[in-house]
């Protein structure tokens, strides 16, 4: 029964955005406001925008307190890759994902957990795969979804455009508003 259940967080991601810490502060206010799931949470893992790992054991949290601020979750003990994988499988905690950028997107934890047959939210490498690439995505999505999913007109250009090749997409724009993104992962523009 998952109400009975322990869970592990993961937190963070190289991606340098603020969106994972709102996600997280969502999730958090909620676990606050109940001192029985607050209880279920086996241990947070901060993965910094530099890769560094922090851990925050919550048997030594306080009753009413989870890491609140970006510096709160890097104020948790530093362990290396090895000890946090070891730590995931003894546990067996469901693992519930929050990570952005690479680390949530890219196939590494969905493939790690799916090969080592971890509970978790991870979903499968083979979406993981797929949506790497925005281009690729524009294509497959509608067909996977047969019809139910419209994706806007997407062009690959390289990171240096030619004039011709900037002409073409703004001839096929007909004046219509564009959103300009890095194919694989990243930010809009």
């Amino acid at each position: 029964n998952m109400n009975d259940s322990h869970f592990v967080m993961l937190v963070g991601g190289k991606d340098g955005s603020f969106a994972h810490i709102l996600s997280y502060l969502g999730v958090r206010d909620e676990l606050l406001s109940s001192p029985a799931d607050k209880k279920r949470v086996s241990a947070i893992y901060y993965i910094s925008e530099e890769g560094k790992i922090y851990l925050h054991d919550n048997q030594y949290l306080p009753e009413t307190y989870l890491p609140e601020t970006k510096e709160d979750l890097m104020n948790g003990t530093c362990i290396e890759w090895i000890e946090f994988i070891g730590r995931l499988i003894e546990s067996n905690d469901y693992i519930f994902s929050l990570l952005y950028g690479i680390e949530g997107k890219g196939g590494y934890y969905q493939g790690m957990t799916q090969i080592l047959n971890l509970p978790g939210n991870f979903g499968s490498v083979f979406y993981a795969s797929i949506t790497k690439s925005k281009w690729a995505l524009s294509f497959i999505a509608p067909r996977l979804s047969q019809g139910l999913v419209h994706c806007p007109d997407t062009w690959v250009l390289s990171s240096n455009p030619t004039k011709f090749e900037m002409n073409s997409v703004l001839k096929e724009l007909d004046g219509r508003p564009a959103i300009i993104k890095p194919n694989s992962l990243g930010y809009s523009r």
